[in-house]
Order: structure tokens, then sequence, then C-alpha cells
């Protein structure tokens, strides 16, 4: 069901869920899991948010820490735009379930979820302070795609910040990757730059971005954040 929908055939996913959603047992957790997950990104949110406390409820029964993730993702993605403050309160907890289990992992791929959603409805430092622990996390788990994801969303904060040359500069190191394109307010950061800087500068910048290696890429993006968070500290 995944490869189908991340290869561009949600139709096929859905049949999947679905199918696998009407079964009993395990096979009707996963499938519940599946559409929750996946609804929200195909602009059908309001459906998700009618299955999700059964969905989240099952997969925390059935204890496997994958699913506890997956639909954990999904229920804050269904909320998000009607009721932030659940949607990150869901976040907090799985977050908190899976660090008490030892999956440091999925726990980190939450926070960077929450990191997201703080810097859209609550404190951009906060939510720095989240990205900071969470692509440290990513990075030695060496998975290039929540890595790369984590970058663009912290060029993001980092345009809400002021922080044009930085921001360009963490966006332009997501690039050669190419998984970040369903990072939230992205497209928007980026007209934002666009303006800020001028399309000469930004080019620039997002070219020096690119050249980094990830784990400089990681770096760099690390001492923005340090950077950032002693500027509010500091009530600049």
């Amino acid at each position: 069901a995944n490869a189908e929908l991340f290869s561009g055939h949600p139709e096929r996913w859905f049949e999947i869920c679905e199918d696998l959603s009407k079964q009993d047992g395990l096979a009707r957790r996963i499938g519940l899991a599946g559409l929750l997950n996946g609804l929200p990104g195909i602009g059908r949110a309001e459906e998700a948010r009618a299955m999700a406390d059964e969905a989240l409820d099952s997969v925390r029964t059935q204890g496997s820490p994958f699913y506890i993730a997956y639909a954990t993702l999904g229920y804050a993605r269904a909320f998000v735009d009607v009721d932030p403050s659940k949607a990150m309160r869901v976040l907090r907890e799985g977050a908190a379930d899976l660090a008490s289990i030892g999956v440091g992992f999925w726990e980190a791929v939450l926070r960077r979820e929450l990191a997201s959603i703080e810097a859209e409805h609550g404190d951009l430092v906060e939510a720095l302070s989240l990205f900071d622990s969470a692509i440290e996390s990513q990075r030695q788990a060496n998975n290039i795609a929540h890595v790369v994801a984590a970058l663009a969303s912290i060029s993001v904060v980092l345009t809400r910040l002021d922080e044009a040359a930085a921001a360009a500069i963490v966006y332009g190191s997501s690039t050669p990757y190419g998984s970040a394109n369903r990072v939230r307010g992205l497209r928007e950061s980026i007209e934002r730059l666009r303006i800020a800087l001028g399309e000469d500068q930004f080019d620039e910048h997002v070219g020096s971005g690119a050249a980094m290696s990830l784990s400089a890429a990681v770096e760099y993006a690390r001492s923005q954040i340090a950077r950032a968070r002693q500027n509010a500290a500091d009530g600049g």
C-alpha cells in the first residue's frame, strides 16, 4: 500500500488499506492505521478524523512501535488544521510512550512532526529546540529521508524568524535528495525567501547549501538553531 502511495497511485493505496480495514484482527488495525496516516495527505482529513480514535486506540492495543508512530502521525495531521493543540498533545504523548520503551528513532520522527506544528501554531524557539534533538537522532540512524525533511522544516522556521540567508542555505542543503516536497509551509517559505533575498542571492545561497555533504548540512543547521535560540534569549 505504501509503495503504491509514494509511487503516485493513491487510489490503489486506498483500495488496499480499505480492504484491510474491513477484515479482523491485525489486518484491520493495519488498514485503519494506513488510512489514518494517508488520508490527510490527499485532502481527506475529515474522513481521517472520523476514524482517528478507533485507529489510534487499536494500534496502541496491538503494541507495535511502528504502527503506533504511523497512526499518531496520521492523527496529528488529521487534526492540525482544526485543532492544533490536540494534534500537539497526541504527538507529545506518542513521543513519550516511545521514549519509555527505548524506540529513539520513532520518538524523533514524532518530535519532528511536533516541531513543525509548534513552528506554525506555537513557539518558534521551542520548535527549533525540538528540531535540534530530532535531526541529530535521525542523522545517527542514517535515515536520509527524515533528515532531509527536518532540514527543509528548519528552513521554514528560520524564514519565519527573518533569518533569510541561513534559511536559504539550509533549504538548499535539502534539495539534492528530492524528498522534502511534503513539508508544510515549504512552498510559501521559498517564495518569501526569493522576495527577501532577490533571485540572484537566493540562488547563490541555495547553491551553497546544495554543495554541502549531509553531515555538514546537519551541523550547519544545528549551528543556526543555536544562534537563533541565543538571539531569542538575548531578546534580539
